[in-house]
């Protein structure tokens, strides 16, 4: 919904020093235009001051200033917004090289505690194994020393 009229507009766009070409190429009516330039310069011929310094005092005593600081902030806020898509993309690839590393311990994890339950069901064959072997040692050296006593070495 506008606020301004079309000839407001135009006398807008004069003060912020367009050119009447650029205004009429703007889609306004050429008369228009020349109409708005007119009276733009009759109030400016009736304070004797350029219609730039009509332009400035209005802008003071308008609230331009307090405008002006307002855009900045708003700027700088989008800047910030602008900035988090991409802060947001990065903590993204971060959250998913962390997943996928979890994953790969996660899978180590298992397979080493099936590598434990596996020692623990073959801990006791191997024990008995063990045994076996210690006393399959006892043996062979009881046997060799039997076979020593028959056979003394010459050579000690």
């Amino acid at each position: 919904m506008r606020t301004n009229g079309i000839m407001e507009d135009i006398r807008t766009l004069l003060k912020e020093g367009k050119p009447s070409a650029d205004v009429i190429a703007l889609g306004h009516a050429a008369s228009s235009v020349y109409k708005a330039q007119r009276q733009l310069r009759k109030v400016s011929d009736r304070t004797d001051q350029p219609v730039t310094q009509v332009l400035v005092t209005n802008m003071a005593s308008e609230g331009w200033s307090e405008l002006r600081e307002e855009n900045s902030r708003l700027r700088q806020q989008l800047s910030l917004l602008e900035e988090l898509p991409a802060e947001r993309n990065t903590l993204q690839e971060e959250l998913e090289v962390a997943r996928s590393r979890i994953e790969e311990l996660e899978a180590k994890l298992s397979q080493a505690q099936q590598l434990r339950n596996r020692l623990a069901a073959i801990e006791p064959e191997a024990r008995a194994a063990g045994e076996l072997r210690k006393d399959h040692r006892i043996h062979n050296s009881a046997r060799l020393l039997a076979r020593k006593d028959v056979n003394p070495d010459p050579a000690s």
